[in-house]
């Protein structure tokens, strides 16, 4: 599966959680759903972490703790994301494995988490474009760059002009 495919998985599935959270979770259904959108979202950050990397050729990870503790050791997340992981493949393995153990309070958390890591993929997404650009469409880093800047640019200008038009100058 492509990283952009995992990347809409996860909003997708993180999406269904958050609009479960807050209901009734003593509800038989309402609960395994709630906990089946949590797995979902978290196999899919897992599997964006992996391609990452695969891609950036970091290592040869064993679990899916490892997978973090690389991005971490490479600089690509921080010690504060890489604990949020951590816990999140915690979870998602009681989910997985001991289902009947996993509380609502932890539920209601992996969601928190879940949220709170939507910033690394978004954070992330400049590296993720770079590789998938490359490797897809051979496009060079230094090109995208190029147009990294000019679209930076470009968002500057449109902003400018949002400000004159509140302003009353357009």
């Amino acid at each position: 599966m492509k990283i952009e495919e995992n990347i809409l998985r996860f909003e997708k599935h993180l999406k269904g959680a958050k609009a479960l959270k807050d209901k009734n979770l003593s509800d038989y259904l309402i609960y395994n759903t709630l906990a089946m959108e949590c797995f979902q979202s978290a196999n899919a950050l897992i599997d964006i972490a992996e391609a990452v990397v695969i891609k950036k050729k970091l290592g040869f990870p064993s679990t899916y703790s490892e997978i973090f503790e690389i991005l971490n050791k490479n600089g690509i997340i921080n010690k504060e994301e890489l604990e949020k992981a951590k816990r999140i493949v915690f979870l998602r393995n009681l989910i997985a494995h001991e289902y009947y153990r996993i509380e609502e309070k932890d539920l209601k958390n992996m969601v928190d988490l879940l949220e709170e890591m939507k910033n690394f993929k978004k954070r992330k997404w400049f590296s993720l474009s770079l590789i998938i650009a490359h490797e897809y469409y051979r496009i060079e880093e230094k090109d995208l760059k190029n147009m990294v800047d000019f679209l930076e640019e470009m968002r500057n200008f449109i902003n400018k002009v949002k400000k004159m038009v509140k302003e009353g100058e357009l």
